[in-house]
């Protein structure tokens, strides 16, 4: 329960090496980064707690993370309800004069995190990401509710995306503006979004492989406003008003 007005609630990290095992970071305040504010430097996070942190003035409920390089990485952790004034209600990773930094996320649950502007959980920005095996549930932002991505890299893989909610377009995933991203084994189901209530894109590269979509009650399952990589081998089921948007049914001729 630490109040900055500034960078980091809980804490405020340069370049260093940092291990977080099975802490609890609870109703934390920062201007940019409601618990943890990092730039560049490592941020390993196992079996840990994210609860009720806020980014008051910026972006990053629970973590901010910027630099050139450097890594975030959680496995077996747990980041819910936690706020940002802008992006990124969970984590916002953003990399800096032209540099790449990766984010790691295997086996964590990102519940109920809101974001006043984009990514309800996840803002990525020019990041090589892996996200393996997590859970996205009950996220809210006016785009990309379970993860918004601009400039975005890498793979994600049997993830589960439910019952988020976008004001705006993707109700779990939103990509764009020269991302490169695998979609591959995850579920989406219930999500919710004024356009592509799964997924949408702009000028995104993005390969669709052996998903599930389904159950999602408005915006459609996939959008995309210009070309996909690819989009194959997924199973799309009762998806209001369509499974495709109508360019992307046009593509790929369904």
């Amino acid at each position: 329960d630490n109040i900055s007005d500034n960078r980091g609630g809980a804490f405020d990290v340069g370049a260093a090496t940092v291990d977080v095992v099975r802490g609890t970071y609870t109703e934390n305040r920062g201007g940019f980064g409601g618990a943890f504010y990092v730039d560049g430097g490592t941020l390993t996070i196992t079996a840990a707690t994210f609860t009720a942190n806020e980014a008051t003035g910026g972006s990053g409920g629970a973590i901010r993370f910027r630099g050139t390089s450097g890594a975030v990485v959680a496995v077996s952790s747990l980041f819910s309800a936690n706020t940002a004034t802008e992006d990124g209600g969970a984590i916002a990773v953003v990399a800096t004069n032209g540099g790449q930094p990766t984010l790691t996320l295997e086996g964590s649950r990102f519940d109920a995190n809101l974001a006043t502007g984009n990514g309800g959980a996840l803002d990525l920005s020019d990041v090589d990401g892996r996200l393996i095996g997590n859970q996205f549930c009950h996220n809210e932002a006016a785009s990309g509710a379970g993860a918004y991505g601009t400039g975005a890299l890498g793979l994600w893989t049997n993830n589960v995306f439910q019952s988020n909610l976008s004001s705006g377009a993707g109700g779990a995933l939103r990509l764009q503006e020269a991302a490169e991203v695998e979609v591959i084994n995850n579920t989406f189901v219930a999500n919710r979004a004024s356009d592509g209530a799964a997924m949408s894109t702009s000028n995104a590269t993005v390969r669709f492989i052996n998903n599930a979509v389904a159950y999602h009650p408005e915006g459609g399952g996939v959008s995309t406003e210009s070309t996909l990589g690819a989009l194959t081998y997924s199973l799309f089921w009762e998806n209001v008003p369509a499974d495709l948007s109508p360019n992307l049914a046009a593509i790929v001729g369904a």
